[in-house]
């Protein structure tokens, strides 16, 4: 109903108009000829059909704007969900990171890290506190690529690039949807 608001208004008028048009009909012509009569009830028509019209615009207005709000809203929606899928994918990702860190598979790990760069770009999360982790962490991990058995990692090394990686994951979870955040 509160859609049709315009539609009502205007059936109600053009039913009054055309009634009060009747009513003074012999008032307004006072001349009896066809084309008098012909006239008078064109002139009555003209206006209903005008005031139909007009109403016709701007419910259409009324309800091209409804759509655009409705729109916006859903596309809110979209982008939350895409955002958690996203961020989903970026914390399995760094647990991927993780394990091969764990299993020394730091081929692997710089891999598994640099995918997690490509769909971190994609968000809009704040990690302000240290501009620098990210290429902090790809550095360590380019690294570790060189190392070998006879020189390894070492264990302050690797718990930092652990406890650096475990970092990004905190900062990713606190800003998911699913918590509450943005």
């Amino acid at each position: 109903m509160k859609d049709n608001i315009f539609r009502v208004i205007y059936i109600i008028l053009c039913v009054v108009i055309v009634y009060l048009s009747y009513l003074y009909y012999g008032d307004v012509v006072s001349d009896k000829s066809l084309f008098k009569k012909f006239s008078y009830i064109g002139t009555v028509v003209t206006t209903t059909g005008f005031i139909v019209a007009a109403f016709e615009v701007v419910h259409s207005v009324y309800v091209s704007k409804s759509i655009h709000r409705q729109s916006k809203e859903l596309l809110m929606r979209v982008k939350e969900v895409e955002s958690a899928s996203t961020i989903s994918d970026c914390i399995s990702a760094i647990d991927e990171t993780n394990r091969h860190v764990m299993s020394e598979d730091y081929t692997a790990s710089l891999c598994s890290f640099q995918g997690f760069r490509k769909l971190f770009v994609k968000l809009d999360v704040d990690i302000s506190h240290d501009k620098d982790l990210l290429n902090r962490v790809e550095k360590l991990m380019f690294k570790s690529t060189k190392t070998s058995s006879k020189a390894p990692l070492s264990k302050p090394q690797k718990d930092k690039l652990i406890s650096e990686i475990l970092e990004i994951k905190v900062t990713l979870e606190k800003s998911s949807p699913a918590n509450g955040s943005k």
